[in-house]
């Protein structure tokens, strides 16, 4: 079993671009929407208004557990900024068939997806537990952001395939 060509080597970046491009929108919208959910809650009062489900206006708490859920999400942030996008285009194609490195791209994709989104989830948790919108918002904010960072560029992508 030989390398691909060059050629078909950048069409499967290209299409795992295209692929991966799809599920970044995809959390982007999920998180949305779980995003929307919490402020019906709040709004319509389905949830007490001056505390979470489990912390009963606690402030101290719901400070420490925002302090460490910030902590998280910066530590998540710099490993996927840092270590896991870029290394995701870093795949051995010698003796591989196209399909299988198309599925050794994504799959490394979905892992920087997954802990991207997990800095929004953070967020929706501490809602739950102490009801701050605020530390909802930043921290769902960061997770977006950091979603978009790592979206990837086609261009880039193609390119990344003819160093390999």
């Amino acid at each position: 079993m030989s390398a691909p060509d060059s050629h078909s080597l950048e069409e499967t970046f290209a299409r795992a671009a295209r692929h991966v491009q799809r599920l970044h929108l995809i959390f982007i919208g999920a998180t949305l929407v779980y995003v929307g959910a919490a402020f019906a809650l709040k709004l319509l009062a389905f949830m007490p208004q001056e505390s979470g489900f489990i912390l009963a206006s606690d402030e101290r708490m719901s400070l420490l557990l925002a302090l460490v859920f910030m902590v998280v999400a910066i530590a998540l942030a710099g490993t996927v900024a840092f270590a896991l996008a870029p290394s995701r285009l870093r795949v051995s194609v010698e003796g591989r068939e196209t399909e299988e490195v198309f599925q050794a791209i994504v799959q490394r994709s979905i892992i920087v997806i997954a802990v991207s989104d997990l800095i929004a989830v953070l967020g929706l948790i501490h809602f739950l537990v102490a009801g701050r919108l605020d530390i909802l918002g930043a921290l769902v904010t960061a997770g977006i952001i950091l979603l978009f960072y790592t979206m990837p560029n086609e261009e880039k992508w193609r390119n990344a395939a003819s160093r390999s």
